[in-house]
């Protein structure tokens, strides 16, 4: 629909949604919606004809048009957001660069552009607070936003837990990009979902492919995180074969020092068994310096491999795998646009996303 349908579209179902046209009442004459929009009365016809497909508006002739008599509450609230042309994106204040960056930022609003939306970007609230959120969730109730798109990072998942309440009672459709496990309940959401157990295997997969020959995994003996866990159990399902056979793999603390025998057998093996896995790029940062520092070169002595392309640590040229970022942004934009996945699946999809290997200087070439 034009615009200037739309504008007459969207504000009769307002009034339906605030209760100053309810059930059953008269509606002015398309002349008069005319003159008040400042349209032609064959727009205002398109539009009452559009709410009548939807079950909203009764037309008889000459006897006018009317509020339906049991119009579907929910079905206004959700054509009202459908034929919104605006989207909010909710945005971390502490974003890392790992899971979503400017590159899926520009990606959604162009995805967006292409079928008329506007995005509109929002910070997460400065102080955790439901208040403030509660404030943000209104805006785009406000708005009558086609969707709120959240991307969080480190530190915003307790406020989202602490909110799943008031997002639950959201008005407007959310999506979120699940980042970390750490939110065990998505009730309120769509989302797309980093899925660490895939990129996991996926790794295991390459390693294997590639005649690795045993897989030495890299982290910090603290309590293992669940993204931890899950890429571990990936990497050892990725690394056995249909058969059963499985590529040895064991699992190795880095601290403050490093055991020197492992550096031993760095220097005895010379890459030609051992192949590390480190379960994020920042463990592999500090194996890596500590190797140096004992005059071992990754790429050359050994053979090093990572998960989350980390901006902090590139300058190393650590081997990794990279959340897709552009790609994030280009289906978060196509779930808006084409809309259908709300109509079909009113309590929300959940789609995952693999990384992909971004072949550095730290490991020899894989294929």
């Amino acid at each position: 629909m034009n615009s200037a349908i739309r504008t007459v579209f969207r504000h009769l179902l307002r009034r339906m949604m605030d209760g100053t046209l309810p059930p059953g009442t008269s509606l002015p004459t398309e002349t008069a919606l005319a003159g008040e929009f400042g349209t032609t009365r064959m727009n205002v016809f398109r539009a009452l004809e559009q709410l009548k497909q939807h079950g909203l508006v009764v037309r008889r002739k000459r006897a006018g048009s009317a509020v339906a008599p049991q119009p579907d509450p929910e079905r206004i609230r959700q054509l009202y957001n459908e034929s919104s042309k605006v989207v909010y994106a909710l945005l971390s204040r502490n974003p890392r660069g790992i899971h979503w960056n400017r590159t899926t930022l520009t990606a959604l609003a162009q995805t967006l552009r292409s079928a008329g939306y506007e995005l509109r970007r929002l910070p997460f609230p400065a102080v955790p607070s439901r208040r403030d959120l509660q404030t943000i969730l209104d805006r785009t109730t406000d708005d009558g936003a086609a969707a709120l798109v959240i991307f969080p990072d480190t530190g915003d998942e307790p406020l989202l837990r602490a909110s799943i309440p008031l997002l639950l009672a959201a008005k407007t459709p959310i999506m979120l990009l699940h980042r970390s496990d750490e939110l065990n309940r998505l009730d309120f959401a769509s989302s797309l979902v980093i899925d660490h157990f895939s990129d996991g295997i996926r790794m295991g997969t390459l390693l294997r492919r590639n005649g690795v020959r045993k897989v030495i995994a890299l982290r910090r003996p603290d309590p293992k995180p669940v993204w931890c866990a899950l890429r571990t159990a990936g990497l050892a399902t990725g690394l056995t074969g249909v058969e059963g056979d499985a590529v040895p793999m064991e699992e190795f603390f880095i601290g403050t020092s490093t055991p020197d025998p492992l550096f031993e057998a760095i220097r005895r093996d010379r890459g030609r068994e051992l192949f590390f896995t480190a379960l994020n790029d920042e463990y592999a940062a500090e194996f890596l310096l500590q190797a140096r520092a004992q005059g071992l070169a990754a790429g050359r002595d050994y053979h090093l491999a990572a998960f989350d392309d980390n901006p902090r640590y590139r300058s190393l040229g650590i081997s990794t795998m990279q959340v897709p970022h552009r790609r994030i942004g280009e289906i978060f934009g196509r779930m808006i646009c084409e809309n259908a996945w709300y109509r079909q699946y009113p309590l929300h999809l959940s789609i995952r996303v693999e990384s992909r290997f971004l072949q550095r200087s730290s490991c020899r070439k894989l294929r």
